[in-house]
C-alpha cells in the first residue's frame, strides 16, 4: 500500500473476519470515504457466516461503527419482500412457533433464517413438478433419462406457494440482487440500488449519504492515479509537480551559467593578453632536479633488469 492506492476492496469471508479489517482500516485512515468496502451476504445466518455488524460488545465497537461507513454490501432480494400476502406472515418466529407446537421441535430464531429452510423445500417441490410434467408428457421411461430431467429445469419457471422460480439456461436459479450502504442514523444497511438480474438492469431505489458528507459515488480511482502521477490532478499537484521539475533545471542552467562565465573571463582576461598567461607552464620549462631525475633513471634500470 505504500506504492499503490487502491480505492476499492472486495471481501469474501466471515464476518468476523470482515469486522477485523474495517478496524484494521479505519487505523491505517482508509475509511474516510476514499476507499470503498464491498462484501457479499448471501444469507443473514449468523451460525454459518458470521453476523455483519459493528456491534459486537467489545473496545473496538465504536471504531468499528466509524469504519461501517465505507462498506456496501451485496445481498439477494429479501424473499420476504416477494412473498404473496397470504404467506408474507410466516416469519422466522412463526416458524419457530409451530416448529415447536406441532412437531415438539425447538428452532432458535438465529439458526435458521427464513430462506434457508425455504431453499431446502423449494428443492424438493421443483423436483416433484419436474417428475410430474415428465410422467405425463414423456411417459414413465422418461423418468429414468437424468439428462432429460436436466433440460427440463433449463429456462423455466416454477410456480409455487413462495411465488414464481425462474431458471437461467444452465439450470441456475435468477435472484435479484440489492447493494446496500450503511446508515448510521438507523444503524443499518440500507438498499439504494436494485439489479434485475434476468433483463441485466439497475435501477436506484434511494439516496446515499457517504462519509463525512463526501460525494458519491467516490471516483473510480484517486485523484492523482494509483500511483500518483496522473495529469487529472490540477492544482492539487501542480505545485509540487513545478517544483519537482523547477530543481534540476535551474541547477542545471546555474551550472552551465558558471562553467560558462568561467571560460569567458579566462579568454578575455588572460588569453588574450600574453603578458597575463603567467599561470600556463610550458613542457620546456618544466626541468627536473639531479635528484629526482636520478630516482627515475633507477626505477628504469630495475625495470629493464626485471
Amino acid at each position: 500500500m505504500n506504492t499503490f492506492h487502491y480505492s476499492v476492496m472486495l471481501y469474501f469471508g466471515r464476518a468476523e473476519g470482515l469486522r477485523l479489517l474495517l478496524i484494521e482500516a479505519y487505523h491505517l485512515n482508509m475509511t474516510n470515504g476514499d476507499y470503498v468496502y464491498i462484501a457479499l451476504e448471501n444469507f443473514a445466518s449468523p451460525s454459518l457466516y458470521g453476523r455483519i455488524g459493528w456491534d459486537y460488545g467489545d473496545e473496538s465497537d465504536q471504531v468499528a461503527r466509524r469504519a461501517f461507513h465505507s462498506l456496501l454490501v451485496v445481498r439477494p432480494v429479501d424473499f420476504n419482500d416477494s412473498l404473496p400476502s397470504s404467506i408474507r406472515g410466516f416469519t422466522p418466529a412463526e416458524l419457530s412457533r409451530r416448529a415447536f407446537t406441532d412437531y415438539n421441535f425447538a428452532l432458535p430464531l438465529a439458526n435458521q433464517p427464513l430462506v434457508n429452510l425455504i431453499s431446502p423445500f423449494l428443492s424438493i417441490n421443483l423436483l416433484g413438478q419436474i417428475l410430474n410434467t415428465s410422467h405425463s408428457v414423456y411417459g414413465p421411461s422418461s423418468l429414468y433419462d437424468g439428462a432429460h430431467l436436466a433440460k427440463m429445469v433449463f429456462n423455466q419457471t416454477f410456480e409455487t406457494v413462495f411465488g414464481p422460480i425462474e431458471m437461467d439456461d444452465v439450470g441456475q436459479r435468477i435472484v435479484d440482487l440489492t447493494l446496500s450502504w450503511f446508515d448510521e442514523h438507523n444503524d443499518n444497511f440500507q438498499p439504494f440500488l436494485l439489479m434485475k438480474m434476468k433483463s441485466k438492469t439497475v435501477t436506484s431505489s434511494a439516496e446515499v449519504r457517504w462519509v463525512d458528507g463526501k460525494p458519491w459515488p467516490p471516483p473510480n480511482e484517486p485523484l492523482c492515479g494509483y500511483s500518483d502521477q496522473s495529469s487529472r490532478c490540477g492544482n492539487t499537484r501542480s505545485g509540487l509537480y513545478s517544483f519537482e521539475i523547477a530543481v534540476p533545471v535551474v541547477s542545471a542552467t546555474l551550472g552551465s551559467l558558471c562553467c560558462a562565465i568561467y571560460f569567458i573571463r579566462r579568454y578575455f582576461c588572460f588569453e588574450r593578453n600574453p603578458a597575463q598567461m603567467w599561470w600556463i607552464v610550458e613542457r620546456t620549462e618544466i626541468m627536473l632536479t639531479e635528484k629526482i631525475l636520478a630516482f627515475r633513471l633507477s626505477q628504469v634500470s630495475r625495470g629493464g633488469g626485471a
